[in-house]
């Protein structure tokens, strides 16, 4: 919505539920605004309100109420803010259905003192005689405090046979004119007598854990009082392996600490396996270590990665954690560059450098390399792009439109958790 200096009026529209999602043009409001605030309705409508069409300026401050109908993907408009609201202002939705707006900082330092309460029309009717009267409201008598994904919970209200649709809204939490934290989502209910059976979001991509404002819509649109409801993931445990990478030498045996935390109240029993043992190890799990035996291990080259999963079950739930295991080279290596100083014609044929990695202690490991320290438009590949012993050519070439000037790229060799660098001076002429 809106957006830019001077602000626009428009409004883009994105269905993330599409097998392609991309962004629609929508309708406009009303005027120009940036810095403004949106807030989501419980009937989920948005009520859009404040904004400049000049940023921070008070002089250009929109004063009109639009309020967006998605069914009917339309403005309406919605009356009138009696303050200018520009940069750090805020709006929330309370409980009672209404709309909170304050702030204001079109001078830093100064912030405007005064607050306002919108009054959406859900909360009126009209009388027999035409009259403006407040519209009756649903009520809910009682609700639960908490509730956790997929789990039907009990609403009681006397007015069950005339309800609409039940929602949850995420409490705000506004920031610069932003409520980043706007979700409402509805949920599948049945009624009963006096009662509804209402069953909560399914998991946290549809609902993030926290709390929200549960409203209960008659046949007529109107709102309840809200009544506030925690979310939870209820009983759950996760896994944690300490530590959940490895590395070691041909040969050689290591083990994991396998640990297992409750949330939730979960008090139940947890049984670990591991699988995805690499070929010519023996494991083991016991008292929550996992031992890995090595001894049988003959890797064609190294370094070699693997990657275990721990389980853990309990009952209906499954947790899983990665295992990650490096069987690095025995020794080490060293690199040495040649030629340095290299000097090179921006736009010409481009030169070589010779990078030889000798190895040291048994090393038998594959080393790939990478530079860096050289500017934009130089192109740098290696040929090869890894060895494990000897050397490979690194070729320097550069565009006319690099930066000319005296560089030191730093070349690095990586073999597992052996990393080693050599300085190469190159200029650009």
């Amino acid at each position: 919505m809106g957006g830019g200096n001077p602000a626009t009026p428009t409004t883009e529209i994105i269905d993330l539920g599409a097998a392609s999602p991309t962004w629609q043009s929508g309708p406009l409001m009303s005027a120009g605004r940036i810095e403004m605030n949106a807030t989501i309705l419980p009937n989920g409508k948005v009520l859009a309100m404040g904004g400049s069409s000049s940023d921070e300026d008070e002089s250009t401050a929109s004063f009109n109420a639009d309020l967006y109908d998605p069914a009917t993907n339309s403005f309406s408009p919605a009356s009138a803010n009696a303050v200018p609201r520009v940069y750090h202002s805020v709006s929330l939705l309370l409980p009672d259905g209404t709309v909170w707006l304050a702030g204001g900082n079109h001078v830093r330092g100064s912030y405007k003192p005064e607050m306002e309460i919108y009054k959406p029309a859900y909360l009126f009717t009209l009388d027999g005689t035409g009259n403006v009267v407040p519209a009756v409201r649903p009520t809910i008598t009682s609700a639960p405090l908490t509730t956790t994904y997929g789990s039907a919970f009990t609403v009681q209200t006397p007015d069950a046979a005339d309800i609409a649709s039940v929602v949850m809204i995420k409490a705000g939490a506004t920031t610069h004119a932003f409520d980043m934290d706007q979700r409402l989502v509805g949920l599948s209910y049945t009624a009963g007598l006096g009662t509804l059976s209402v069953t909560a979001p399914p998991n946290s991509n549809i609902a993030p854990p926290g709390y929200y404002m549960l409203f209960l819509l008659n046949s007529s649109g109107v709102p309840s009082m809200a009544s506030f409801i925690q979310l939870t993931a209820g009983p759950d445990f996760s896994i944690t392996p300490s530590p959940p990478r490895q590395v070691i030498l041909p040969g050689q045996n290591t083990s994991y600490n396998i640990q297992t935390y409750p949330s939730g109240g979960f008090a139940g029993t947890v049984n670990l396996s591991v699988s995805g043992v690499p070929t010519g190890f023996n494991g083991s799990l016991t008292n929550k270590t996992f031992n890995l035996n090595g001894s049988n291990l003959n890797p064609s080259s190294l370094p070699q990665s693997y990657t275990m999963t721990v389980k853990g079950t309990s009952g209906t739930l499954t947790r899983t954690s990665p295992l990650q295991l490096l069987i690095n080279s025995p020794g080490d290596f060293s690199l040495s560059a040649s030629p340095s100083p290299l000097n090179i014609i921006r736009g010409g044929a481009g030169g070589q450098v010779v990078v030889t990695l000798t190895p040291s202690g048994g090393f038998v490991g594959v080393t790939t390399f990478t530079i860096s320290g050289l500017p934009a438009h130089v192109t740098a590949p290696f040929t090869p792009s890894s060895i494990s012993s000897g050397s490979t050519t690194l070729t320097l070439t550069a565009s006319s439109t690099a930066l000319a000037g005296t560089y030191t790229g730093m070349i690095t060799g990586t073999s597992g958790t052996l990393v080693h660098s050599t300085p190469v001076t190159v200029t650009l002429q």
